[in-house]
């Protein structure tokens, strides 16, 4: 399979070609995913856009589908968890905030779990024609009183990268 965990070695020397979501899960109307292609070292960025779930999954197996050095895609869900020794979901280190925490198992990240899983399964599906590493990004904590803007948040994940 064309799909594998990304390295660090390979998110602290960046290179080549990287797709950042900001994944959602809606219905067809509601744009709720953000989505930049960039190639690291270059101008090529693409602009960041909000696309529906559906347009998202087309999007990411046209890209992995294209052949051609590795993608890294870089995604804002859970895409690990934690359980303790009786398989109960606990916390992870990143998730937690002073006294605030974001847990993978509570509120909207379980269903974005879900719609990464379900993104996963179409990647599966399409066998990609090149290497896709997958990574998870983690944009939390951000002001609550400003909305949630899905472009910003895949060019934030851009500027850690």
């Amino acid at each position: 399979m064309n799909i594998c965990t990304g390295t660090m070695d390979q998110l602290k020397a960046p290179k080549g070609e990287w797709c950042f979501v900001d994944i959602g899960f809606a219905q067809s109307k509601n744009k709720s995913c953000g989505y930049l292609v960039a190639t690291v070292g270059s101008d090529s960025d693409g602009r960041p856009q909000n696309l529906n779930y559906g347009e998202l999954g087309e999007r990411l197996t046209e890209l992995a589908g294209s052949g051609g050095d590795p993608l890294h895609l870089v995604i804002e869900a859970p895409v690990s968890a934690g359980f303790d020794a009786k398989g109960n979901p606990v916390g992870r280190s990143i998730e937690k905030h002073n006294t605030d925490h974001r847990y993978w198992y509570e509120g909207l990240g379980t269903s974005v779990l879900l719609a990464t899983l379900y993104l996963f399964r179409r990647l599966i599906d399409a066998d990609p024609a090149r290497e896709v590493r997958i990574f998870e990004g983690f944009v939390s904590f951000k002001n609550s009183d400003e909305p949630s803007d899905h472009m910003a948040d895949v060019e934030a994940l851009k500027r850690v990268v």
